[in-house]
């Protein structure tokens, strides 16, 4: 056999045995009876003789301690893999028994703590439970069940116990309770709002108007900052109210037995806030945001105990648009100028509204905001001057031939004003810090009385923006409608 050949088998025969290499003596192989053996059970009496003679012969030389080298590596390879073989096999072996405790322990443990492991990890909305020890709750709890202690309601109905729930009816819910009573009243849904922890805002970056030009290998800038952006100053309003909790516990039981909810699911802090308050400052806010006038000295001579004057609080929209309208160069384009509005001459004039703002912003689908009592002489002009024939889009409201719809604003009722703005420039202003807004309540005898802060005002962006109609005096007079209708 060639001498190369059998180098390699030797050591593929020793590998297969397990040792590195055979017994050597005098530069001579052998093989034990043992090993000869296992050549005979792997490979046969024939092979295991014919190998066992040749090893025999086989004599060491240079190329033959090369390869028994070879082989060494080769078998440390070897038992390397075995060994890493064997670490994984072991690790696998202990996750898998792990994993078997685990479901065992799992299975042994009560669903329901597992469930209320799962909920722990994920962050839950708080829900309020009326305090039923209080004794306001247990009242109205009876009255609702039939028992009849209504009667003792005037004398036991206490101010530090309803002060008591209601603080914590605040902890629990503050940011709910801020939006709802400082939420969007009509006015807003038509602002864009704009979020300050500044005491005045200005619009970041003017319009920027003429972009487009032919062009030639320089840098010839057309584009102007053509307009100024206004400043909106923040502004601080509050609530003061008294009330008296006995007085309304009928209401508050009447309201949950018609609604068919418990104490528990509508605490009497909430019916105060969300019935009794935010409805009437809604309708304030909406008239406020449109028409309030800032008034420095309003109030300011107040004691503890005086009667409040309500208003003076900011500048309205409304307001703002009669300062710009009256200023010669404030920017705004001004509608109608010189023009007394009248049932006889309105439809004529707002036929010119179009031809009247820039041509850019002629075919955009803008809002008219209007005061509901100009709107309505509007639509009697228009039936005088059309009888027999019907508004082309009677439920959108828009002026004919126009993508201009109008909305009439409840806070702008009765100031004879109208204006056309992009959304994106008629401004609701809230302060960021939501800390800022607040609302508390204190207990005295059998009264309360609740307190409310919070920053807000409105304004515009842009005066070139603002395309309206705001004299100080701008229609004719009530009595004069009535008689020209």
């Amino acid at each position: 056999m060639d001498k190369k050949k059998f180098t390699q088998l030797m050591a593929s025969v020793a590998l297969t045995l397990g040792v590195a290499t055979f017994k050597k003596e005098d530069g001579t192989f052998s093989l034990s009876d043992a090993q000869h053996e296992q050549i005979v059970t792997m490979f046969g009496q024939s092979f295991a003789d014919v190998f066992r003679k040749n090893l025999s012969n086989y004599r060491e030389d240079n190329s033959t301690v090369a390869e028994e080298k070879k082989f060494l590596t080769l078998q440390k390879e070897f038992d390397d893999y075995k060994k890493k073989t064997a670490e994984q096999i072991s690790a696998a072996a202990e996750r898998e028994k792990n994993l078997q405790n685990l479901v065992k322990r799992l299975s042994d443990e009560p669903e329901r703590d597992f469930e209320a492991a799962k909920q722990s990890a994920v962050p839950t909305r708080k829900t309020f439970k009326a305090d039923m020890t209080l004794l306001h709750n247990r009242v109205i709890e009876n009255a609702l069940n039939g028992d009849g202690l209504m009667q003792l309601a005037g004398e036991t109905i206490n101010a530090s116990e309803l002060q008591t729930e209601f603080g914590k009816y605040i902890s629990d819910q503050k940011y709910e309770i801020i939006s709802t009573l400082f939420g969007k009243v009509q006015a807003t849904q038509y602002m864009t709002t704009k979020m300050t922890e500044k005491s005045e805002w200005r619009a970041v970056q003017s319009i920027i108007t003429d972009l487009m030009q032919k062009f030639t290998p320089y840098w010839t800038p057309s584009g102007k900052v053509e307009f100024r952006p206004l400043t909106i100053v923040n502004r601080k309003h509050k609530i003061n109210l008294a009330i008296k909790p006995a007085e309304i516990m009928e209401d508050v039981i009447a309201y949950l037995y018609d609604e068919g909810l418990q104490p528990k699911d509508m605490p009497i802090v909430k019916y105060i806030i969300e019935h009794l308050v935010k409805p009437k400052l809604d309708e304030e806010r909406d008239i406020m945001l449109a028409t309030d006038v800032y008034d420095e000295e309003k109030n300011s001579e107040k004691k503890d105990g005086d009667s409040g004057d309500i208003g003076g609080s900011m500048d309205g929209y409304v307001t703002i648009l009669r300062k710009l309208y009256a200023e010669a160069d404030s920017g705004m384009v001004k509608l109608m100028e010189g023009v007394t509005l009248t049932r006889e001459n309105i439809y004529n004039e707002f036929d010119k509204i179009y031809s009247s703002i820039p041509v850019k912003y002629r075919t955009k689908n803008f809002n008219i905001h209007i005061d509901p009592d100009l709107f309505r002489l509007y639509e009697l002009a228009r039936e005088d001057k059309f009888p027999n024939s019907k508004n082309e889009d009677e439920n959108k409201k828009r002026l004919q031939h126009t993508n201009f719809v109008f909305v009439p604003m409840d806070g702008m009722t009765g100031t004879g004003a109208f204006f056309i703005t992009p959304k994106e420039n008629f401004i609701h202003l809230l302060s960021k810090n939501r800390g800022s807004s607040k609302i508390w309540m204190q207990g005295e005898n059998y009264d309360v009385k609740l307190f409310g802060e919070w920053w807000e005002s409105t304004g515009f962006a842009i005066a070139e923006l603002i395309f309206g109609y705001a004299p100080a005096a701008n229609i004719e007079d009530e009595e004069n409608q009535e008689e020209t209708v």
